[in-house]
């Protein structure tokens, strides 16, 4: 009996530690691409240096789509749900599109464009799954804080987990011009909650996110709007029930929103996500066999004195 129950408890601990007892911040289809939109996408005079898929409409002019795949790439560059209307510029890979394509100002010899065609996935499903997701990440609670001073917003993290989690309202980004990082140990996960409903992240300074940028989630989880503008944005947004704006600026990372309308630069640095995020059952496992090896340790003790 003394031996099964040690083995209950090593058992549950080996159970908590398994990798299978982990869950990871995975954008499913949408971490393929370098912005996943829901409904439209309108854009011009800039560049995306990765993948687009658009649930809705496209609407693109002086434009080059793909500028950081491989030369000869034989994918999808652009998945567009329903019309794709494109004017001037390059498209470094092929094109589906649900609706009617019009292409002009581009050639076409080297790639397959592809209307009224079936799509290579469900965005309802992935939209669907990705506000959960979002909803998700929005309920956990911080392990580190924030400081706003002046316009200088630190955040500071425990300085031992390898996934920080900071939790911001609108108002931090509205009124912080530069963001500085404490306490984050190398190669750390940082996924930034924001809470509110229309929010703002421009003229601010956000280099010190630079080392960490495929690894930094901002969750807008709450947000029906969000303007981007004069900012060099480093980190992933998810903001899916989000009409989003962009002005001058780039987003170093993948961009899931509801909409887009903007100018802004789009660089491929897709989202690691990579630190295993435990599910509360592995605490409840680890907890049980914790429990259960202090319980046998302090009778093995009582019965040794006696």
């Amino acid at each position: 009996m003394k031996y099964s129950y040690i083995l209950f408890s090593l058992l549950a601990l080996i159970l908590a530690a398994s990798p299978a007892r982990a869950a990871y911040i995975d954008l499913g289809v949408a971490g393929e691409y370098n912005a996943f939109i829901f409904n439209d996408f309108v854009s011009s005079n800039t560049d995306i240096e990765g993948r687009l898929a658009v649930g809705g409409s496209a609407t693109i002019s002086n434009f080059y789509i793909g500028s950081a795949l491989p030369t000869g790439y034989t994918g999808n560059a652009a998945v567009v749900g329903n019309d794709f209307i494109f004017a001037n510029g390059t498209i470094a890979g092929n094109v589906t599109v649900g609706g009617s394509a019009s292409l002009s100002g581009i050639d076409l010899s080297a790639i397959t464009v592809a209307d009224h065609a079936g799509l290579p996935f469900d965005f309802a499903e992935q939209e669907l799954y990705l506000k959960g997701l979002s909803a998700s990440l929005g309920a956990y609670a911080a392990t580190g804080s924030d400081v706003l001073s002046g316009s200088t917003l630190t955040l500071t993290g425990d300085g031992s987990s390898l996934f920080q989690i900071f939790n911001l309202d609108v108002s931090d980004l509205l009124n912080s011009n530069t963001l500085l990082l404490s306490g984050i140990l190398e190669g750390s996960t940082i996924l930034i909650n924001v809470s509110g409903e229309t929010a703002n992240l421009s003229n601010a300074g956000l280099q010190a996110l630079d080392e960490f940028s495929d690894n930094v989630l901002f969750n807008f989880y709450e947000a029906t709007s969000l303007s981007l503008g004069s900012i060099g944005v480093e980190g992933s947004i998810l903001a899916p029930y989000a009409a989003v704006s962009g002005g001058w600026g780039n987003i170093d990372g993948t961009l899931i929103a509801s909409s887009y309308t903007g100018t802004m630069e789009l660089h491929d640095n897709p989202f690691d996500g990579g630190t295993p995020v435990p599910e509360p059952g592995t605490f409840l496992i680890m907890g049980a066999g914790l429990l259960g090896l202090a319980g046998f340790m302090r009778r093995s003790k009582r019965r040794n004195n006696a």
